[in-house]
């Protein structure tokens, strides 16, 4: 089976050394893995049961894969660090996070948009030609929910695979999976995912410039944190997020939270969470693991943002969340040379409050409204006259 993968967003898979971008068939496999026993888990299979089919198809310490991947042809271009990413793009720098984008810049290197790579996977003996078959619609089911690489849950690392002389569509390779293991894919109910169709003018964006549309994403992200998930037409620059506003200042001092805001937000695009103000640091992170990924998934196709969640379980069972503060002491001014220095002393992550339940229904209503807020955003840039 020969495919071909169009990147669609810049894609951070790495050397060892991080700095330098690079394709790597066990980055895919571990995807194909990863969405397979998604897939499964979702249709109910117990992790044993997920564990011997996963064993069985993509091999383990004990056996072969079933399944060999080859590079036929790879015509990819790449994005160095430090490479500048260009003006007026904020937000693009803050949905990637400091580890990837900081002060205009590219902090690692990247596959950048439009490289292709030509893959034939094969059957590593005859009579397993199924497993191909099962192998190929993880990768080509997974492509529509997340990307390859860090951010991947964020937009970054988006791909879409194409499979000569086929013209597969979401719906059908979702029952073909299941039916590869006589399920029933109804398990995977449509209020799972959402697809906003791109319109003008992000449509035009998309095709001459990735970096805005990632921008828009960042300024939509960022401005449901701000806005309490109320949507406003303007999006202003408001220094605290929702969550530090209504619940983590009030804990702070002592104060119950508001009853309109029980519980944060954030957590629901994945733990730790850090919140700098002055010189106090806060941090919500699982009592006892030392973090947790977004349930909730970010990406796009060719003229398509996807959203959707995926949750076995978020926190393990009695698992909570709880509030930490760090405090730094302040600078100190020497008024001999009118300079200011840091004073360092130990810092200590001291727990305030009490820890609370984050439960799959919480992370759920985050999704809903979270994609309400999303597609408001699109409405409103469909009424843009577009100048492209």
């Amino acid at each position: 089976m020969k495919l071909l993968i169009t990147f669609l967003t810049p894609a951070f898979i790495g050397k060892a050394n991080n700095a330098e971008a690079d394709f790597r068939t066990p980055s895919l496999k571990g995807f194909m893995r990863y969405w397979f026993r998604t897939l499964l888990r979702k249709a109910g299979l117990s992790w044993k049961d997920i564990y011997e089919e996963e064993s069985k198809i993509f091999g383990s310490t004990e056996r072969a894969s079933e399944v060999k991947i080859r590079v036929l042809e790879k015509d990819v271009r790449y994005i160095k660090t430090g490479e500048f990413i260009g003006r007026d793009y904020f937000y693009l720098s803050y949905i990637a996070g400091i580890g990837l984008a900081k002060s205009g810049r590219w902090q690692r290197g990247a596959i950048a948009p439009d490289s292709k790579v030509k893959l034939e996977l094969l059957p590593r003996k005859k009579g397993t030609e199924d497993s191909v078959k099962i192998a190929f619609l993880s990768l080509f089911i997974g492509s529509y929910f997340q990307g390859l690489g860090a951010r991947s849950r964020k937009g970054f690392g988006a791909f879409e695979v194409e499979v000569e002389g086929e013209n597969l569509k979401l719906e059908e390779a979702i029952r073909e999976f299941y039916r590869s293991f006589s399920l029933d894919s109804g398990e995977l109910s449509l209020t799972n995912y959402k697809s906003f169709p791109l319109k003008p003018p992000l449509l035009y964006n998309w095709r001459n410039d990735w970096r805005k549309v990632l921008d828009n994403l960042g300024i939509w992200y960022r401005g449901y944190r701000e806005q309490y998930g109320k949507p406003s037409k303007k999006f202003k620059k408001i220094i605290h997020t929702g969550d530090y506003d209504l619940f983590i200042i009030q804990i702070n001092s002592g104060q119950q939270p508001r009853k309109n805001r029980t519980t944060p937000w954030a957590p629901a695009f994945g733990l730790p969470v850090i919140y700098n103000s002055h010189f106090k640091k806060f941090k919500l992170t699982p009592e006892h693991h030392e973090r947790r990924a977004s349930p909730i998934f970010i990406t796009f196709s060719r003229d398509s943002l996807w959203l959707s969640y995926w949750l076995d379980e978020y926190l393990p069972d009695g698992e909570k969340v709880k509030l930490e503060k760090e405090e730094k002491k302040e600078s100190s001014k020497d008024s001999s040379t009118s300079t200011r220095r840091s004073s360092k002393g130990k810092k200590e992550w001291i727990q305030i409050g009490t820890p609370f339940s984050y439960s799959a229904s919480e992370v759920e209503a985050r999704f809903k409204d979270f994609a309400n807020f999303i597609e408001k955003r699109l409405l409103e840039l469909r009424r843009v006259p577009d100048r492209s």
